[in-house]
């Protein structure tokens, strides 16, 4: 089962913050329009990855009234700052 599914059965609403990829997330009706964010990036290949933390950071700021868990995915550089940056939230 996966985590948001587990989440929304226990009384949560887990939200998706996830780059945006030809249109498509493989979401398995876990999540509701309201409760996903698709950030669209630059293809720049010097710029991608300092804007993907930019416009993910700036979510998460955004967000962060309705966040008690952060949960992220993948071991990416993106991800250590995102994790700092919402542990500095809390």
């Amino acid at each position: 089962m996966s985590l948001a599914k587990y989440l929304k059965e226990h009384g949560h609403e887990p939200i998706l913050i996830a780059k945006y990829e030809n249109g498509e997330l493989d979401i398995n009706n876990v999540f509701d329009s309201a409760n996903i964010i698709e950030i669209k990036h630059t293809r720049l290949k010097n710029l991608a990855i300092f804007n993907l933390a930019i416009l993910t950071l700036a979510a998460i700021f955004k967000e962060r009234s309705k966040i008690d868990i952060l949960h992220l995915q993948q071991t990416y550089m993106l991800s250590a700052f995102c994790a700092i940056f919402g542990k500095l939230l809390a």
